[in-house]
Parts: C-alpha cells; sequence; structure tokens
C-alpha cells in the first residue's frame, strides 16, 4: 500500500510539471509584439501590461535560449541592466502614469501590488540609467507611496514603504523625515508605526536630517513600547530604530535601559545592543556617549555580567570592548568571565580586557598564568597582554589600529 501511495504521489507530480511547462511553452509560443499601444496601456490591468513589457523586454534585450522555455519571472531575475529598450516605447510615459495613479488610489490590493512590482522593476532600469530616470518622474511614485501609509491593509503600507525607500536615490532633494515620522506618529496601529519607523531608519544614512529628527524618533520608539496592543517583534524593532539616535543619545540611552530593567519578555538583549550601539566610543567620540556608559550603560553591563543567562554575559563583555578605558569598573566582572566554559564569553571578556588597558592591570596575573593553555585563546591572551603591559610581541595590527583610535580622538596609552 505505502508503495502505491508513492508511485501515485510521483505521478501526479510529474503531470504538474508537465502542466506547468506546458502552460510557459504555450504563453511563451505566441508572437511577441515589437511595441504597445495607447488603447493596450489603458485597457490592460497592471499584471497585463507588467507581463507584455516582460515580453518585448525578454524578446529585445536577452540572447535566444535554444528551445528552452523560460518563465518571465525567471529570465527577470538574469536580466542584463540594458534600459535601451524603454527609450523606444512612446507610450512609456503613459505606462509610468498608469503605474502612479494604481499606486495612489486603486483599492484593489492585488493591483496595488502588482504596480509595485512594476515600479520596483522599472526602479531598477532607472538607476542603471541618467536618460531614463531624468525621463521619469521618481518624486511622483515618492509622493503617491506615501499616501498610503495609512492604508488599512497593512501589506500595501509595508510596501509602499518599500516603494520610498528604493526610490529616494533619484530624488532630486531630501524627503522630509520630520513629515514621515508624523505620519508614524499618528498611524492608526502598532504596525503600521514600526513600518514607517523602518523606513525612517533606511533613509536616515542616505540623506541629511535635522537633529529634532532623533528626539522624534525616540519619542514615537517610546510610544509603540508603551502600547499594550505592540507585539513582542514590533517592541524589538522600536527598540532597535534608537540604536543610532545619535543627535538624541541620553533619551535614547534611557529608554533603552528601562526596557532593560522592565522586560515583558527578554528584550534585555536589544536593550544592550541598543546601549552598546549608543556608548561606542569608538564611533561615537563624544562626551554624551561617555555621560551614557558612566551614568546609564555600565551599571546595566554590570548586572548583565552577573547574569546566569550566558548570552547576557557574551553581551556585556561584546559591550566592553567597546567603551576601552571607559570600561575600567567592569574589570573584576570580566576576569570572572575568562573561567566561563562558553568560549564566545571567555573570547570576549579577553579582548575586552585588551582594550581597556592599562587600566586592567589586576587582570596582569590571571592572564599570565592561563597564557599557552587557551588553544584558541591563546593569540587574544597575548594581544591584550601586550595592550595592557607591553608584554610580549607587539601584534601585527596594533599600530594601524591605534592610528585609528587617536583619530577618533580616543586617547591610547
Amino acid at each position: 500500500m505505502k508503495v502505491n501511495r508513492y508511485l501515485i504521489r510521483i505521478a501526479l507530480t510529474l503531470g504538474m510539471f508537465a502542466s506547468i511547462s506546458a502552460a510557459f511553452a504555450a504563453d511563451y509560443s505566441e508572437p511577441v509584439p515589437s511595441g504597445i499601444t495607447d488603447a493596450q496601456v489603458e485597457g490592460l490591468s497592471i499584471r497585463e501590461l507588467d507581463r507584455l513589457l516582460n515580453k518585448i523586454r525578454v524578446e529585445q534585450t536577452m540572447e535566444p535560449c535554444d528551445d528552452i522555455q523560460i518563465p518571465g519571472d525567471i529570465v527577470r531575475v538574469k536580466f542584463d541592466m540594458d534600459s535601451s529598450y524603454f527609450m523606444t516605447i512612446p507610450q512609456w510615459e503613459s505606462v509610468w502614469k498608469r503605474v502612479v495613479t494604481a499606486i495612489l488610489i486603486v483599492d484593489d490590493g492585488q493591483e496595488f501590488m502588482d504596480a509595485y512590482t512594476l515600479a520596483m522593476f522599472v526602479n531598477r532600469y532607472m538607476l542603471a540609467n541618467d536618460q531614463l530616470s531624468k525621463g521619469l518622474n521618481a518624486q511622483q511614485i515618492v509622493e503617491a507611496a506615501i499616501t498610503r501609509f495609512h492604508d488599512p491593509d497593512p501589506r500595501i503600507a509595508q510596501h509602499a514603504c518599500y516603494l520610498v525607500i528604493g526610490f529616494q536615490p533619484l530624488l532630486p532633494m531630501d524627503i522630509d523625515m520630520l513629515l514621515l515620522i508624523n505620519l508614524a506618529d499618528s498611524a492608526p496601529t502598532p504596525t503600521h508605526k514600526v513600518l514607517i519607523m523602518r523606513c525612517v531608519s533606511s533613509l536616515r544614512f542616505s540623506q541629511a536630517q535635522p537633529p529634532s529628527v532623533d528626539t522624534k524618533i525616540v519619542a514615537t520608539a517610546r510610544a509603540i513600547l508603551d502600547d499594550p496592543a505592540s507585539t513582542r517583534p514590533q517592541r524589538m524593532e522600536a527598540l532597535n530604530s534608537i540604536k543610532n539616535a545619535t543627535s538624541a543619545p541620553l533619551d535614547a540611552g534611557k529608554l533603552a535601559a528601562e526596557q532593560y530593567y522592565y522586560p515583558p519578555d527578554d528584550d534585555q538583549h536589544m536593550a544592550l545592543f541598543v546601549l552598546t550601539q549608543l556608548v561606542s566610543i569608538y564611533d561615537n567620540p563624544n562626551a554624551e556617549s561617555r555621560q551614557i556608559a558612566t551614568e546609564i550603560a555600565i551599571p546595566i553591563f554590570i548586572h548583565a555580567a552577573r547574569s546566569d543567562d550566558w548570552s547576557l554575559q557574551m553581551s556585556a563583555a561584546g559591550a566592553a570592548r567597546h567603551l576601552y578605558a571607559e570600561a575600567k569598573p567592569l574589570v573584576p566582572e570580566l576576569l570572572h568571565m575568562i573561567d566561563h566554559p562558553d568560549i564566545n564569553v571567555s573570547g570576549r571578556a579577553i579582548s575586552a580586557l585588551g582594550n581597556i588597558g592599562p587600566s586592567a592591570k589586576d587582570a596582569l596575573p590571571k592572564l599570565r598564568s592561563i597564557n599557552g593553555t587557551r588553544g584558541d585563546l591563546d593569540s587574544s591572551i597575548r594581544d591584550s597582554l601586550y595592550l595592557i603591559a607591553k608584554e610580549g610581541d607587539k601584534p601585527s595590527w596594533y599600530d594601524n589600529h591605534t592610528k585609528q583610535l587617536k583619530e577618533a580622538g580616543i586617547e591610547v596609552d
């Protein structure tokens, strides 16, 4: 009986693949038009229009594939970035207008998604071809997409955010970040708030922004974290959104600290990650980073180092590596972690002691006693001995690393 069932499944599977192959072969056996008409632009659905344009593109830009029939959606992934064929379609501006209109006002979720797919397809050509990017108005897509940020369908709101991120490099001016954050504040659900904040986080590194943006980001993240309706993934993403709030680091640090001490689940790990980013002396060599480290972060790192949770201990040791000499209060905890059975914890502790430098001299007896006995960690032990007391050979990376630290404003003994 089992053998018969197995044979039946094989037969059904082969039949299914045969049907799919026949469907694709029939689809691509039709004559491929050399152009597109106004009637087709107006009369076809976005999906039909997309498929027609794809057929034209395959005909004009792809090498012959012998007798093999390849589905258009697969061919699309493999095409080269030759956008010349777009410039030969007289109705292309009408196609673009049709896509923008669909994104702006269409109520049909599937039609919107088809318009999104076609728009992002064209986006790749625009990024590769200056002539095409100047001929089509990316601002129209961005403005249309922003109007859908509060759409009742979260899927539409999500893909509207993707459109803004995708077309931002083609804009002649920066997007108003405060506008986006205000939209996040007034969003109808935590899901919408998080989606918009994700968009803001993606854009912050690709364009200028006023300092007040970070303050608003922290405030919006707090609103998400305080909302009982927020799910754990939404809370985690809200926390993650403040890790680069370098214009409001104290506000961000205080919010992360609150989430560490009052975790509903295990937000402690994300809180530690955020605090580590905020106090990284190398990335943010300023007085506020040191203030956060002294007043907020170090007491939390000590608490995490004393935890029974090895992953929190590992995060604390990893954070200490980013604080350099500022992590001196963590030396007793790091010394204790050297003997941790997990090499990820002990290895980070040894590395952190080295980064602390001469202020970690209390660790020298321990490091000397285990030097040459820890296998994969021996190299890190030797490096730390040199960084703390100039014992042994200088690491090959030392001079370049020291130069980078000094350039970042970090004192090196």
